[in-house]
């Protein structure tokens, strides 16, 4: 069965995107290492899963980086797929995230933003979380799994390292 991985960057105050959900504060060409690199990262994968508001911001950046990549994009509005390699889901439910695990193929990148995180972790979907703290706090901004209070879930620590330019790689694993 395929893993989903929740891979993203994060503030040291815990934040993945502004409060205006920018990401121009995040470090994109810190090394990583070849091991933990967003390049090596894409290789594993090869389907990626977000929520509208990451998508648009993607799509915003230019060319589209995920061609060899299907993405699925979460959206309770009515939103065209900008790229030929991109499906829209507007009734996300459980069964077809169980549905798409079992499908052959590579695991699937957990793309975010914090609602969708939210809904992947409320339903157990998340198998690993490969989060990169680095070194900046931004002070307010869209939290990992959103805003809202959850349901505990437990993690249990695959592996923590420092990396280059003051990033922390924290990689959890669901806890079984």
């Amino acid at each position: 069965m395929r893993k989903i991985i929740l891979y993203a960057a994060s503030s040291l105050d815990g934040f993945i995107a502004s409060g205006d959900g920018s990401v121009d504060w995040i470090d994109t060409k810190a090394d990583l290492g070849a091991e933990y690199n967003f390049t090596s990262f894409l290789q594993k994968v090869d389907t990626i899963i977000m929520g509208r508001k990451s998508y648009e911001q993607a799509v915003s950046f230019g060319v589209w980086p995920y061609d060899n990549h299907h993405t699925f994009v979460f959206s309770t509005s009515k939103l065209k797929p900008q790229t030929a390699s991109t499906t829209i889901i507007t009734n996300p439910q459980p069964d077809f995230i169980e549905k798409l695990k079992k499908e052959n193929g590579k695991d699937i990148w957990l793309f975010g933003g914090g609602q969708t995180n939210s809904f992947f972790l409320e339903n157990d979907f998340i198998d690993e979380i490969m989060l990169f703290i680095q070194p900046i706090a931004i002070g307010t901004g869209i939290g990992l799994f959103g805003n809202k209070a959850g349901t505990l879930k437990k993690f249990d620590r695959k592996k923590s390292c420092e990396l280059g330019n003051g990033f922390t790689l924290l990689w959890y694993q669901r806890n079984k």
